[in-house]
C-alpha cells in the first residue's frame, strides 16, 4: 500500500527530516504550505492517509471531508487547533510532540522574567535615543526574597520549579488541578526553598512574578481575567509562555494601565499574528516575544522528528504514547 502524507506548514526551511523518517514506508510526501486558501487544501488532503498539521486550524468542517485519514500530527505541544473530538469520530488519532523543547521554553520564561523585571527592553530603546543612565524614572525591584506563582505544573512548571531554586525567592507558590499525584516532586525539588500546592486566588493574591505553563481548554480559557487582575499585587508581573487564551488580554491592558499590576512579558497571544494595531504596542511594560519559547536548531529538528515518528507509529500500527484522543 502506498500511503499519502500532507504536511500543512510553511515555518521550516525544509522537510528533510520528515521525509528521512517516512521513506521507511512507501509514500507520497505532499508539502502543501500553510497560506492556501482552505478550499485548495480539502482538495490536497481528502485522500490522505495522514496529515501533519502546524497552525492550520483543522476543524470539524475540515475532518468531515477526509477520506481515509488515519492520522492527523500536531507539530507542538498544544492541539487546540485540532477538533479531536471530531476527529476521534470519525476514527483518527490525533498525536502531539509533548516531549520537546522544554529546554527552550524555561530558558524563555527565564529571559522574559529577567527583562521584565530589569527592565531591559524600556532602558535599551531609552538609551538608543541617548538617554544615559536615568536616574529614579525607571524603578527596579530585586527578585531574591520574591514570591513566583507558577501556575501548572507539568514538564514545563516543574522544569521552571528546578531552574529557579538558586534565585533566591522567599517562596514558590503553585496551582495545580492534580496537586495532590505531585506533592512528594514539589517537595523534592524544593528542596530548603520553601514551596506550597495553593488555589488559584492565592497565588494571584501573593506572588509577585506569575508564570502560566498549562493547556488551552474550555477550563484555562481566560483563567486571569479582571477578576484575577483585581486580586493581583501592584507590583506584579505576568509572563506566559502558554496560550494567549489563557489570558483576557483586554482584562490585562486595562489591568496595566490602570496601574493594578506593573507589567506582563507574554510570547503567545488570543490573535497571532498581532494585528498592526495591537493595544498591546503602546505599553511599554509589556515585553513581546512572537511564540518562539520553542525555537532553537536543535528543538525544531527534534519537533520535526518526533512528530513524523509518532505519525508512522500509527500508520504501521505500533504502540503511541502521544496520541491525545484515545
Amino acid at each position: 500500500m502506498k500511503y499519502k502524507i500532507v504536511l500543512i506548514e510553511e515555518r521550516f526551511n525544509n522537510h528533510d527530516i520528515e521525509k528521512s523518517v517516512f521513506s521507511q514506508i512507501d509514500c507520497e510526501v505532499v508539502e502543501a504550505g500553510y497560506s492556501k486558501e482552505p478550499q485548495e487544501l480539502y482538495k490536497i488532503c481528502f485522500d490522505a492517509d495522514a496529515i501533519l498539521v502546524n497552525l492550520f486550524k483543522i476543524d470539524m468542517d475540515f475532518i468531515s471531508k477526509l477520506k481515509r485519514c488515519k492520522v492527523i500530527g500536531r507539530y507542538g505541544i498544544g492541539y487546540d487547533n485540532v477538533d479531536v473530538k471530531a476527529a476521534a469520530e470519525k476514527g483518527i488519532k490525533v498525536v502531539n510532540v509533548p516531549d520537546y523543547c522544554r529546554e527552550e521554553v524555561v530558558e524563555h520564561i527565564l529571559a522574559l522574567l529577567f527583562t521584565a523585571v530589569r527592565n531591559i527592553t524600556i532602558k535599551d530603546l531609552l538609551v538608543r535615543k541617548g538617554k544615559w543612565n536615568i536616574k529614579g524614572t525607571i524603578p527596579v525591584h530585586r527578585m531574591a526574597g520574591k514570591k513566583l506563582g507558577i501556575i501548572g505544573y507539568g514538564k514545563t512548571g516543574t522544569l521552571l520549579h528546578k531552574r529557579v531554586v538558586s534565585l533566591g525567592f522567599s517562596e514558590v507558590i503553585v496551582f495545580d488541578r492534580s496537586s495532590e499525584k505531585k506533592g512528594e516532586l514539589l517537595k523534592q525539588i524544593a528542596g530548603e526553598t520553601k514551596a506550597s500546592f495553593a488555589d488559584l486566588d492565592y497565588l494571584v493574591s501573593n506572588s509577585d512574578f506569575i508564570s502560566l505553563n498549562l493547556p488551552l481548554t474550555d477550563k484555562t480559557k481566560h483563567l486571569l481575567g479582571n477578576r484575577e487582575f483585581d486580586l493581583m499585587k501592584k507590583n506584579a508581573i505576568v509572563i506566559n509562555t502558554s496560550r494567549g487564551g489563557v489570558i483576557d488580554t483586554e482584562a490585562l491592558v486595562a489591568a496595566i494601565i490602570n496601574k493594578k499590576i506593573t507589567g506582563a512579558a507574554l510570547d503567545v497571544h488570543e490573535i497571532e499574528p498581532l494585528p498592526p494595531n495591537s493595544n498591546l504596542f503602546e505599553i511599554n511594560s509589556i515585553v513581546i516575544t512572537d511564540h518562539t519559547a520553542w525555537q532553537s536548531v536543535e528543538s525544531q529538528a527534534d519537533l520535526q522528528r518526533l512528530c513524523a515518528s509518532n505519525v508512522l507509529d500509527v500508520l504501521l500500527g505500533k504502540p503511541c504514547a502521544s496520541i491525545v484522543n484515545g
